[in-house]
């Protein structure tokens, strides 16, 4: 048998007569991370790429652990690879 509040959504009655709310699933949203990635061009290091990315030169290891998968030398950058360029 159902109840109704007052102003109130409709409860569910339990055994012992007390009366339940309905129970409100809660959505936790995780903002989407974006990933940046930087295709190499002919003559570019990853000095180069720190700077365009980052404003500064000094972070190329921070490139080039995040692609060390794929950069076997970090002063020979193939074009056409494609970089993953971490926040």
């Amino acid at each position: 048998m159902l109840k109704k509040a007052p102003n109130t959504t409709p409860v569910a009655r339990q055994s012992e007569d007390r009366l339940i709310t309905p129970n409100i699933e809660q959505k936790t949203i995780i903002a989407e991370k974006t990933i940046r990635t930087h295709v190499v061009e002919k003559g570019e290091t990853l000095s180069g790429i720190s700077a365009k990315y980052y404003g500064s030169p000094h972070y190329w290891q921070k490139i080039l652990a995040a692609n060390d998968a794929v950069l076997k030398d970090p002063d020979r950058l193939i074009p056409g690879t494609r970089l993953v360029i971490p926040q």
